[in-house]
């Protein structure tokens, strides 16, 4: 009896499993959002550059005190940063925090830690001008931090209002996007691993320190083709309340053509007989011909007989 339910129960799970293949089929994973900071983007009143980039802080490393031309989103991505302004107390952002800086506002960066400190920074300053301006006479000590990967494009303007969104995604072995637009623009940089994207069904490979744009509305899709983990720090100005992506159903499979009937067989023709030559002993000559034929023979046999009779 045993036995019995145990075959039975096989065979439910392999019929539900023919019937319902959707059910028993492994979707590749998405990427995970580490970080996201979102914020009210600023007016433009020309053209920009869309710039990020990642920030490495040694233990004890500062900024100099300085200004910058355009709006700043930073997120910590490792260890802490403690950021001062002229006229407020220090501030420490620890990793996953995240603050703006906005432009002509005097501030100083420091790791005051024995560790390191990164951070991610994006920023949308005027076509051609520099990142930051240090104050002039700034007796900060060194050392500096030092830029790990940095991209920068030609913004393009995005519809008034609109927001600034910074985020960083993992992607683990095999996760992948779904199909997808953006309603704006964005600045993707590799920090780890290597993307595969894919766009206008054409792949391309992006390793650690590469970047490369996405345009609204370009249906599009990104992947960990690799066994290792894979980050991406993106930029993105979209409308302001829209959502970051808009996924779009994969295309469906044109169906198969309908097979072409093979021709019929062609119909037996049948074969040409030949054309019975006339009757010319028959009907070769008409009757009066032949009436007339004969009176002259008879007419000429009766005019030798006279002639043998008068001799």
């Amino acid at each position: 009896m045993r036995r019995f339910t145990t075959l039975a129960t096989v065979f439910a799970l392999l019929v539900l499993s023919l019937g319902h293949p959707v059910a028993f089929s492994q979707q590749p994973p998405t990427p995970t959002v580490r970080y996201l900071f979102r914020v009210e983007g600023m007016p433009l009143s020309g053209p920009f550059d869309l710039v990020q980039q990642t920030l490495h802080f040694a233990p004890g490393a500062s900024t100099p005190w300085h200004t910058h031309p355009g709006q700043v989103l930073a997120t910590v991505i490792e260890g802490e940063l403690t950021f001062r302004t002229p006229d407020a107390a220090e501030k420490v952002y620890k990793t996953g925090d995240s603050f703006a800086e906005m432009p002509g506002h005097l501030q100083q960066a420091h790791n005051a830690t024995s560790a390191n400190t990164v951070v991610a920074v994006s920023l949308v300053i005027p076509d051609g001008q520099p990142l930051s301006v240090p104050q002039p006479g700034d007796t900060t000590p060194l050392p500096r931090p030092v830029v790990v990967w940095q991209g920068r494009t030609d913004g393009l303007t995005p519809s008034s209002p609109y927001e600034a969104v910074q985020l960083v995604l993992d992607f683990a072995p095999g996760a992948a996007t779904p199909l997808h637009t953006h309603a704006g623009q964005l600045l993707v940089t590799v920090l780890e691993g290597e993307v595969t994207f894919n766009v206008n069904n054409t792949d391309t490979v992006y390793k650690a320190g590469q970047s490369f744009v996405e345009l609204p509305n370009e249906v599009a899709q990104a992947r960990n083709a690799t066994g290792a983990r894979t980050s991406l720090l993106t930029t993105a100005l979209v409308p302001k309340g829209a959502p970051l992506s808009h996924p779009v159903p994969a295309p469906v499979p044109a169906p198969a053509p309908a097979p072409v009937p093979a021709p019929a067989p062609a119909e037996p023709q049948p074969i040409p007989q030949p054309v019975a030559l006339p009757d010319t002993g028959r009907d070769g000559l008409p009757m009066s011909v032949l009436a007339l034929a004969t009176m002259l023979v008879i007419g000429g046999a009766v005019i030798r007989r006279r002639r043998q009779a008068r001799r």
